[in-house]
């Protein structure tokens, strides 16, 4: 009996270190993608789940885990792909999305995603062939139709754009972002049956709040069309409500962002680099104010220019530097150097031999005080427009950012406005004309001399390019895309005043 025990244990032992060692062989060649054994379903469904949830960092690491290890497996890499892509890691969303359509040529979601992050990143030609051949493998495929449609949308397209998304809609009637994204791309004339479709679908008391969102400001934006002001109003009213409650916006999270940024300055200022310190060869122009305020035009005119290359609104000086500005990083040279070259790192792979080049991220006036010291060489361009203008057009916008929460309540807009004026009041102390600030009034009653002085602030030679900015066929991916399509017009900043019965007062102040 004894003795049994003591076989039973050597062979027990004995059968573990066979395991243990088949184990690692095993791993030894998966890592070498030689076998394509899937992983535990436990691990798939985990993934989903922190897909599904929201919880995407943890649905990146463990999809980086299992793709290491299961190299051969098209589920983990199109979580992993549509995760990094949803948190704006591109490369590695496109390197992700690629192994996804090696893996499965003939699966239509894999062409879609690759070219949803091809698009981000501005490969449109790419995308755009990516797009057509996921609809080609499932022509009943309403997201890659309305993606397309955007990819069209944001070329100028929009006759394209309509049809991409009006067979969107035919697949999928209840697809609400088609309807918004439609909405901004007519102009509505009178009531037709996309609108009646709208109201259909927002008295269907099963649509979830988002749905009911993106809704709201289609048919905000188609009432308005109709000069039926008043229920414009109740629908942006609506629309911003659920938005604001689904963010969970304060506004005094900005307003510690805003003096953390002013406390923080006088040592950040120790740290500027000197131009002998500097990769000359690019040159930024940053194009900052409120949203809404007329940068895309600002940056659509600069862009017409020959040596220039508009790169839209890059995420950049806020992904490497909104903790250093804000003081949460000590800020020393080393930090600022990191800072830069991180930054030209991400742009040479956008413009390429473009060595002058626009960000037009209007929120990088957070980052003057950075920006200053990082790039003594970059041109800052200011777009101011009328308070309450700018205000009004931020509060009938959907943002798919979910950092601009304080647009979605007239009063937050109002006291977010009087931040930004302050900082930039601030900064104004500091840089003096440094600063180009630039009327965007102005610049549509006086087209004409204030773009040649704008181009002469920029340092560049006059080019008539620049006052035709509607004819730069350039892609836009931005709220403004249609109307900068159209010749420079003025009013837009008096339209506005159609909603001042409804809004008690609130920009009264500003």
């Amino acid at each position: 009996m004894k003795q049994g025990k003591v076989n039973l244990k050597n062979n027990f032992f004995s059968a573990r270190r066979k395991q243990t060692l088949l184990a690692k062989k095993r791993k030894k060649v998966r890592k070498l993608g030689l076998i394509t054994r899937a992983p535990f379903p436990q691990d798939l469904k985990d993934l989903f789940e922190h897909y599904q949830k929201g919880r995407i960092d943890k649905a990146i690491s463990l999809g980086f885990s299992i793709t290491e290890n299961f190299p051969h497996h098209p589920i983990a890499w199109r979580i992993l792909g549509a995760s990094l892509l949803q948190v704006g890691r591109m490369e590695e969303a496109l390197n992700a999305n690629r192994k996804l359509v090696e893996l499965s040529p003939e699966d239509p979601d894999a062409y879609n995603n690759l070219a949803a992050a091809q698009q981000e990143v501005g490969k449109f030609k790419e995308a755009e062939i990516n797009y057509r051949k996921a609809i080609s493998l499932k022509y009943d495929y309403p997201e890659a139709h309305h993606n397309l449609g955007n990819l069209c949308s944001a070329q100028g397209r929009f006759t394209e754009a309509q049809q991409c998304y009006e067979h969107a809609l035919t697949l999928n009637p209840q697809y609400t972002r088609v309807y918004r994204m439609y909405s901004l791309i007519k102009d509505f004339k009178s009531k037709d049956e996309h609108l009646l479709k709208m109201n259909d679908l927002y008295l269907n008391q099963h649509i979830s709040d988002d749905q009911r969102v993106e809704l709201c400001f289609a048919l905000g934006k188609v009432c308005e069309d109709l000069e039926d002001y008043a229920r414009a109003f109740k629908f942006f009213s609506e629309g911003n409500l659920l938005r604001k409650k689904r963010l969970g916006y304060d506004i005094s999270k900005d307003s510690v962002c805003f003096q953390e940024i002013k406390s923080a300055f006088s040592k950040i200022l120790k740290s500027s680099l000197k131009f002998d310190q500097l990769d000359k060869p690019f040159k930024p122009i940053f194009i900052i104010g409120m949203p809404r305020s007329g940068t895309t035009l600002v940056e659509q005119i600069i862009a017409s220019h020959s040596e220039v290359a508009g790169a839209g609104e890059l995420p950049f000086i806020t992904d490497f530097g909104d903790s250093i500005a804000r003081g949460l990083t000590e800020c020393n040279e080393n930090e600022v150097k990191n800072f830069r070259e991180k930054y030209i790192g991400k742009i040479k792979k956008i413009v390429g031999g473009n060595f002058i080049f626009t960000d037009k991220m209007p929120q990088n006036f957070l980052y003057l005080g950075l920006i200053s010291i990082a790039f003594p060489d970059a041109k800052i361009v200011h777009v101011k427009r009328d308070p309450a203008a700018t205000c009004w057009s931020n509060y009938k916008s959907f943002f798919t950012a979910n950092d601009l929460g304080y647009c979605y309540d007239l009063n937050d807009i109002a006291d977010y406005y009087l931040l930004y004026e302050g900082l930039m009041e601030f900064w104004g102390e500091a840089f003096g004309e440094r600063i180009y600030h630039l009327d965007y009034e102005a610049l549509t009653k006086n087209q004409n001399n204030e773009i040649q002085l704008l181009i002469k602030y920029l340092g560049l030679e006059w080019e008539k390019g620049c006052l035709k900015p509607q004819e730069n066929k350039r892609s836009i991916q931005t709220a403004s895309n249609y109307q900068v399509r159209k010749k420079i017009y003025q009013g837009s900043s008096q339209k506005w005043e159609k909603f001042r019965p409804f809004i008690n007062n609130v920009f009264d102040h500003l």
